[in-house]
């Protein structure tokens, strides 16, 4: 991927928790940008909209933050993950939060948004 590519994607978020292994959340990539210097996506969950914001920290390896808004407020917290090629989409997997939850992701190219 060089300096000016930009991959438009969208799809499905699963969050599981670690010590129970159930679904903490799960929710929708409306908008998700992949860029040469990181990853931003806008998620539409159960408990609220997630931005997440990470920064390209080796070969498809990305790491840094995210921000839930609901109504009774802002949580924030760090998430990391990698992708990878699957066929004709990408498989999205990390930590979030420090290692309280994992979240995957199958993400889709699209032309726009």
């Amino acid at each position: 991927m060089d300096g000016q590519t930009i991959e438009k994607l969208k799809g499905v978020v699963l969050w599981l928790d670690l010590v129970t292994g159930d679904t903490f959340d799960m929710g929708t990539a409306e908008r998700a940008i992949l860029r040469s210097d990181g990853l931003a996506m806008d998620v539409a969950g159960s408990f609220g909209t997630y931005s997440i914001l990470l920064k390209r920290v080796g070969h498809m390896k990305f790491a840094g933050s995210w921000t839930c808004r609901t109504p009774k407020g802002e949580e924030k917290g760090h998430a990391d993950c990698t992708l990878e090629a699957e066929g004709d989409y990408l498989r999205l997997a990390g930590e979030w939060d420090c290692g309280k939850c994992d979240w995957f992701a199958r993400l889709e190219k699209v032309a726009g948004f």
